[in-house]
């Protein structure tokens, strides 16, 4: 999905968190995920060259933090705020 002429347009858990976390599970090759990468800034160049523009935005929240909202969420039930594969990542600092 891409936003029209004047629209903004967020997307959480890209494509790079993806990439990240089948290279920590060792769940991806290097030569894949590099095919993977320049697939993914080939993608950029063109969107850029259709006058959208990209934004990235890479946030680090401390493990004291992350645990902290995953508690929050299981306490006011709003499992719908993470999924499988955020669970899964999550598994590291349980």
């Amino acid at each position: 999905v891409l936003p029209r002429y004047g629209e903004m347009l967020f997307y959480l858990n890209t494509y790079y968190s993806r990439l990240a976390y089948l290279q920590s599970k060792d769940k991806i090759s290097k030569l894949e995920c590099n095919q993977r990468l320049v697939s993914i800034l080939n993608t950029e160049r063109i969107l850029s060259k259709d006058k959208i523009l990209v934004h990235k935005f890479f946030i680090h929240l401390s493990k004291k933090e992350q645990k902290k909202r995953f508690k929050e969420s299981k306490v006011e039930k709003r499992d719908w705020e993470f999924s499988p594969y955020d669970k899964d990542q999550w598994k590291p600092y349980d």
